[in-house]
């Protein structure tokens, strides 16, 4: 009798994005065009800290958080900052950005302890590339 192959679970991506848009591009890509196999949930940044709080009582902790540098009212550094000062997992957080320009920022990206920052504005090409790299995080192939 053969023996039926399981599927490995998918990699959770928790995607902390104001952007409809950018989120659902960003899904398309992974899932549609790259066929990864992960589970991006967006979420907005407000409800971040009391999901995430929630995931780790559960044991269903995201495996990576992707995380808009520019949000509205509340910049992604600020709230990087609050979430590693919280006693919760220390998942790798990737931010996205459209308007990465400066080593100031780079330095800032490290302070708090983020894994890498993709600028996704130049092409579709490199929005794909950009897409294939921060999920390469969740499949822990990095």
């Amino acid at each position: 009798m053969a023996s039926a192959k399981v599927a490995a679970p998918a990699s959770r991506v928790l995607f902390i994005e104001d952007d409809l848009w950018e989120f659902e591009s960003f899904r398309y890509v992974a899932i549609d065009l790259l066929g990864l196999n992960v589970d991006i949930i967006r979420v907005n940044v407000g409800d971040a800290i009391s999901i995430l709080t929630a995931s780790a009582a559960t044991g269903f902790y995201p495996y990576l958080i992707v995380l808009d540098y520019h949000l509205p009212g509340r910049e992604g550094l600020k709230f990087l900052k609050e979430l590693r000062s919280r006693d919760l997992p220390q998942v790798p957080v990737v931010f996205l950005t459209q308007a990465w320009t400066d080593a100031v920022t780079r330095r800032e990206v490290d302070k708090y302890d983020a894994v890498e920052c993709f600028y996704t504005a130049n092409s579709y090409e490199d929005f794909v590339v950009a897409v294939w790299q921060v999920c390469s995080y969740a499949r822990g192939d990095k």
